[in-house]
């Protein structure tokens, strides 16, 4: 069989994240699980600046470029619009919504109560990465990848942004 013929496509994935510290989080996952050149997977982090911004960014995003999947991490801190909700279902995207936000999201990982509140979540979790939770650097620490592994059948959308960052099996 020629080289060619074994050669697999690559999967393509965007994932958007609400702000810098769901792209930090994101950008510190795709370190841990598409390590170097994998011929199997391209995976594309974006933030989004903001949670109404994230729909628009992944139109913006995909009018020229083709990907395989979509997945939007966004905070439920703030309501997603219905024609955001809609128009993010009807081109196929996932969505996974941190509630309240991406850092009691991360302390659940860590599995810690999160406080209820989005400020109190902050002061929570800020501290852990050195009051520097936009550095990808400062997950490593905290999230090593055998913490993530032994939470992903605990948490699904864990395990449902994991997902995206897994190429597919080969075909044979």
């Amino acid at each position: 069989m020629s080289r060619r013929n074994r050669e697999r496509t690559n999967l393509t994935v965007l994932i958007i994240g609400e702000g810098a510290v769901e792209e930090a989080f994101l950008k510190h996952l795709k370190s841990l699980f598409v390590v170097g050149r994998n011929p199997g997977i391209s995976v594309c982090i974006v933030d989004a600046a903001g949670d109404g911004n994230i729909v628009r960014v992944a139109e913006k995003r995909t009018k020229n470029r083709a990907y395989d999947k979509v997945l939007l991490l966004r905070d439920n801190d703030r309501e997603m619009t219905a024609t955001d909700i809609q128009k993010a279902r009807s081109r196929g995207y996932k969505i996974i919504t941190s509630d309240p936000c991406i850092e009691a999201f991360l302390l659940q990982i860590l599995r810690q109560t999160p406080p209820r509140d989005t400020d109190s979540c902050k002061r929570t979790f800020h501290p852990m990465v050195g009051n520097s939770p936009t550095d990808p650097r400062r997950f490593g620490a905290l999230f090593p990848k055998g913490t993530i592994e032994n939470n992903i059948q605990r948490i699904p959308d864990l395990k449902t942004l994991i997902s995206y960052l897994i190429p597919p099996e080969p075909k044979e």
